[in-house]
């Protein structure tokens, strides 16, 4: 058997007939065995790693899923002596812990010391790269996992950009802080790069009748209703998200991993100049809430989001509360 991510990934559905390898095993000859695809196998990486703890035996092995064209899936696999398949990390199932888009992920440096099981995990797309799925990618990860016995599970992550070592950090201290910013608690404001909070809230809600004198004051009420809830958070992938053409912005829509949209996002302003800066380890978190804040026509509440700023131990920094601004200039 491969793992079942891998083995889903590679049976098309049976479109391409063959063997079901989610419910059949998967013969290899010399380190190779076929997909069920044209072109399609899987292939053993050519060297295994022993982990043998409590008396189990078990060896580690990367399956390369190659389902045709230039998309090639890592999965590490854990085969005991009789070469049943005893666990598995399969970068294809949802529950794998992301470090970051990755189109055309790899792994390299596997090492076990006892039950703990490390690797790298490499190109991933930060901030600033370009977003094709064959161009550079400047970031990677060390994946830490543990074996329990009956299957590994993750222990830590951690991101390497050129700026430094981030951990992307854990929801329930970002709602934390979104709960400080409901209340109207002073104390949100330490957990702000700048010290305080960007942009500042007002009680109640947003007075549009200003916008005329180029001031704009956002309402608590408008930005965080009581029920705002973080939904994901995610290490920020690559591409343009705006451009300025001398005569306007133009604005892309940021796609989280889950597929959730936040139109027209504060990575970048709507002017030349950016309002803040963002750096290739920063983290979005996408906000929900059940209300509909009425911040008018110049904004999009679809994309409520925070973007914090990389941190090695994975703790809160805000650097501003993303409102969708299609109206960034103001």
């Amino acid at each position: 058997m491969v793992p079942p991510g891998c083995a889903e990934y590679m049976y098309f559905d049976g479109e391409h007939g063959g063997t079901d390898p989610t419910a059949a095993p998967v013969q290899f000859v010399d380190g190779e065995a076929p997909g069920n695809a044209p072109s399609s196998s899987y292939t053993l990486g050519e060297e295994a790693t022993a982990l043998e703890v409590d008396g189990q035996a078990l060896s580690i092995v990367v399956v390369h899923c190659f389902g045709g064209g230039s998309y090639t899936y890592p999965v590490i696999a854990a085969y005991d002596p009789d070469l049943h398949l005893a666990g598995w990390v399969d970068l294809l199932e949802d529950g794998y812990p992301q470090p970051g888009a990755s189109p055309k992920p790899y792994l390299e440096d596997i090492t076990v010391s006892g039950a703990t099981l490390t690797y790298v995990h490499g190109g991933i797309e930060l901030f600033g790269d370009e977003p094709c799925s064959a161009c550079e990618k400047s970031g990677s990860a060390t994946m830490t996992w543990q074996w329990t016995g009956e299957a590994f599970t993750s222990t830590d992550v951690v991101v390497h950009t050129p700026g430094g070592d981030v951990r992307e950090p854990a929801i329930g201290d970002v709602q934390d802080v979104v709960d400080l910013l409901i209340s109207g608690d002073d104390a949100a404001a330490s957990y702000f790069v700048e010290g305080k909070v960007n942009p500042e809230l007002v009680e109640g809600q947003t007075d549009f009748s200003t916008i005329g004198d180029g001031t704009l004051d956002f309402g608590r009420a408008d930005v965080v209703p009581p029920g705002t809830q973080v939904q994901s958070c995610e290490v920020i992938g690559g591409g343009m998200f705006g451009e300025n053409h001398g005569y306007g912005s133009w604005y892309q829509s940021y796609f989280m991993r889950d597929g959730s949209e936040i139109a027209y996002p504060s990575m970048v302003a709507g002017s030349s100049e950016p309002v803040y800066d963002t750096f290739p380890g920063d983290t979005v978190c996408l906000l929900r809430n059940d209300e509909d804040p009425p911040l008018g026509e110049f904004y999009n509440q679809a994309g409520f989001h925070l973007v914090l700023k990389g941190t090695e131990d994975g703790s809160v920094m805000v650097r501003v509360i993303g409102l969708g601004a299609f109206g960034a200039e103001i």
